[in-house]
């Protein structure tokens, strides 16, 4: 549903069609086995009509160091997976280090967004084509929530944004992933609205 201020509850996979199933297992194989789990933020975008990626951020306890993880494909996986001829994925990664600010600061607007999860009431209408964002943290155990391609001028729009340009940041060669200041400041705005 479109212009939402809220996350919707991930589907479950006993409610997945086959298909759904098969095209997330692909995913999971190819864009998160090569990752740490469980992570303290992940966020998994399946857009319509180019490649899968998925970004996680990592504190590790035992180094006290944190991480970004960004991981994409080099074909869409979607497209492949019904290909007379598929093709290898190849796996494009990118690894950066982070501050604890910064860490603090983007875990805390997805802790925010994913405790606004609801179930929406149906509209009769139903997307096609667009963008799935897959969004978790890890918070006392896992919790996630999900929505697909909202309005830009809604909170749901807003965190969509954020997350493109952090994913962005975190695709880039470089060791560090760094925030702007007015990053920073969209992120605490919409933190303090999500709460």
């Amino acid at each position: 549903m479109l212009g939402q201020d809220h996350l919707e509850p991930t589907q479950d996979i006993f409610w997945s069609y086959p298909f759904e199933y098969d095209y997330h297992s692909k995913i999971r194989t190819i864009l998160l086995d090569s990752l740490r789990t469980p992570p303290d933020v992940q966020i998994v975008i399946t857009p319509s009509f180019s490649e899968e990626s998925v970004w996680q951020l990592i504190h590790s306890v035992d180094e006290n160091e944190y991480y970004s993880f960004y991981r994409t494909g080099s074909i869409s996986i979607w497209y492949n997976n019904y290909s007379d001829k598929p093709k290898k994925v190849k796996l494009i990664p990118t690894d950066k280090a982070l501050s604890k600010e910064t860490f603090e600061t983007i875990k805390n607007l997805y802790k925010a967004a994913i405790y606004t999860v609801r179930y929406t009431l149906p509209d009769g209408t139903m997307g096609m084509d667009g963008t799935s964002y897959y969004f978790g943290v890890f918070d006392e155990g896992p919790k996630t929530g999900t929505i697909w391609s909202p309005k830009a001028d809604t909170k749901m729009g807003r965190l969509v944004s954020i997350s493109n340009e952090l994913m962005e940041l975190a695709s880039k060669p470089g060791n560090r992933l760094e925030l702007g200041s007015k990053l920073i400041l969209d992120i605490e705005k919409l933190t303090k609205e999500l709460k």
